[in-house]
């Protein structure tokens, strides 16, 4: 058996999730990223000989992998980390904080979760089975569903987990199956626990629960989307909608904000077929059939993620011109890519010049349209928080500053539509227009009223100037026409669930 004193304690700690609906974690996200070292300062009287351990953590991810900086990558070394006794570990101190109904606790947290957060959101999500444990009996605990609130530390391996709760006594595993599980092995401080981590506010259902004997009890979970935001993503995310349409045959869960998204957004992308738009955040396409095909083909990318010219690497928002060219928003790659019809390799059209804020770098770019008009395109840079217009490598303008833009459309006439998630709205602006734009849809704060959105994600504009939205958290996809004061639901708004 492995020695006890080599058992991160962060693996045994199930015990301590409240068994109640906690306020969502939030408002973390507005703040700035900054490095690790900067961080930590608002907590450094919290931790033990902190300068110490975030310089280990620090030389420790001097190569990280999986696209992360170093701060990111350390900033998840340092959580895995154990302090030595009788002073708490750093994921001891946030996972209390986490699981504390009292949400103004984690404030001085703040800094150190928009990173640890940005790095945990940048790595892939795994499907699969994990397991986590604890050195008693919980089965009673669970009978419906269950949130857990704190960071929740797995494994892929079984026999690691036997090992960590031992062979003796009441003791309960958890088997669980999650969409959005986080593999930190490559930035961990312990590698060989093939460690597995669940984002906080992950929601469970209780499929079944049994007594092995010898005092072990399974408790059988299945990670389902919450109902309602329980985690604040610390960036704008949005799933790539070449797979919503099986483009590509292999379709990848993200989170759990996302999968709830893309119901949404494969809703959006039926209605845009029917009213043969042609304008929205990522294509236009017309549908020649009304089944989908058993299989795909992959349009672009495939190979992988990536940075060569036949790979991506997250992408977001897709755009398809009249000679069906598609056009990517190479999210993790900061740059946007030109696929020709069944070409095996893309070309790109603007990232040259590296991730930034300059006018000639993009910043985790969501969103690519093309202005035929202008012959240009424009591009939602969501991290710079900014829309721009990029004419040629030696011409960029900034349409719009200061926004949170979700997706982007242009409709027939020219003119631009951004959809604010953080507004909860949508404006419209002939292009080159400066100023406020025209408030089209919501502008009424979050909520689910008929004038409301509650996180808008994709748009469409028909030929009337009806903009369609995916209303992500209220499930359900608006119409609003041209002048309205209020949207009616076209699709969805029967709370969240899979029933047609």
């Amino acid at each position: 058996m492995m020695a006890e004193r080599l058992i991160p304690q962060r693996f045994l700690d199930a015990d301590k999730e409240p068994d109640q609906y906690l306020m969502p974690i939030a408002d973390y996200e507005k703040y700035p990223l900054v490095s690790l070292k900067a961080s930590v300062e608002p907590i450094k009287s919290l931790l033990f000989n902190c300068d110490t351990m975030v310089e280990i953590a620090l030389r420790s991810c001097r190569r990280p992998s999986d696209a992360l900086t170093q701060d990111e990558s350390a900033s998840i070394h340092l959580y895995t980390m154990q302090w030595s006794q009788p002073h708490a570990s750093l994921y001891q101190l946030l996972n209390e904080r986490l699981r504390s109904k009292n949400r103004e606790s984690l404030i001085v947290w703040f800094h150190y979760l928009k990173l640890f957060f940005t790095a945990l959101f940048k790595l892939r999500s795994i499907r699969g089975i994990v397991y986590r444990g604890v050195r008693q009996n919980l089965s009673n605990d669970y009978d419906e569903d269950h949130i857990w609130w704190g960071l929740s530390s797995c494994t892929e391996k079984l026999n690691v987990m036997e090992a960590f709760i031992g062979t003796h006594g009441s003791r309960t595993i958890f088997n669980i199956e999650c969409f959005n599980g986080k593999p930190i092995r490559p930035h961990s401080h312990f590698q060989d626990e093939e460690e597995i981590l669940l984002l906080p506010g992950t929601y469970f259902k209780v499929v079944d629960k049994w007594n092995a004997g010898n005092g072990l009890f399974i408790v059988h979970l299945k990670e389902e989307i919450p109902p309602y935001e329980t985690l604040t993503p610390p960036f704008d995310v949005f799933p790539a909608l070449m797979e919503k349409l099986a483009i590509s045959g292999e379709r990848k869960p993200l989170s759990a904000r996302i999968s709830t998204i893309s119901k949404a957004s494969r809703q959006l992308i039926l209605i845009s077929s029917l009213i043969k738009t042609d304008s929205c955040r990522c294509f236009h396409l017309e549908v020649k059939f009304n089944k989908w095909r058993q299989s795909g083909k992959t349009m672009a990318g495939g190979n992988g993620g990536g940075r060569e010219l036949n790979q991506l690497d997250g992408p977001q928002g897709i755009f398809i011109d009249d000679s069906r060219h598609i056009f990517i928003a190479d999210w993790r790659n900061n740059r946007i890519v030109e696929w020709k019809p069944d070409g095996h390799e893309g070309t790109v059209i603007i990232g040259e010049n590296g991730q930034g804020s300059r006018l000639n770098q993009l910043n985790y770019p969501i969103g690519v349209i093309v202005d035929k008009q202008n012959n240009s395109l424009i591009i939602a840079d969501s991290w710079n928080r900014r829309v721009i217009r990029w004419w040629d490598r030696n011409q960029q303008d900034i349409l719009i500053e200061n926004i949170r833009c979700s997706s982007l459309a242009i409709d027939k006439d020219g003119y631009l539509y951004v959809c604010d998630d953080d507004k909860n709205e949508v404006r419209s602006w002939k292009i080159g227009e400066k100023g406020e734009g025209k408030l089209v849809a919501g502008g009424h704060g979050k909520g689910s009223q008929l004038d409301q959105f509650n996180l808008p994600q994709v748009i469409f504009v028909d030929d009337e100037q009806s903009v369609y939205v995916s209303d992500a958290w209220n499930h359900r996809v608006m119409k609003w026409r041209k002048d309205a004061r209020e949207g009616i639901v076209v699709a969805g708004g029967n709370g969240c669930g899979n029933n047609l």
